[in-house]
């Protein structure tokens, strides 16, 4: 296993971080990874703080 693997799994034991599942619409930074249809692209740009609401289209 590479070093940065193994010093991942020795933090997460330490419990100095933890994962958690996030559902995709709960991600915010989906509109930078792909397409997005306008009402999704709206949501999460607003959840970024990146424009005022109602600015959107």
């Amino acid at each position: 296993m590479e070093l940065k693997y193994l010093s991942v799994k020795e933090e997460v034991q330490k419990q100095r971080v933890s994962f958690e599942h996030i559902r995709t619409d709960m991600m915010i930074a989906d509109p930078l990874t792909k397409g997005l249809p306008p009402k999704a692209f709206n949501g999460h740009v607003e959840r970024m703080g990146i424009i005022d609401k109602a600015l959107l289209f």
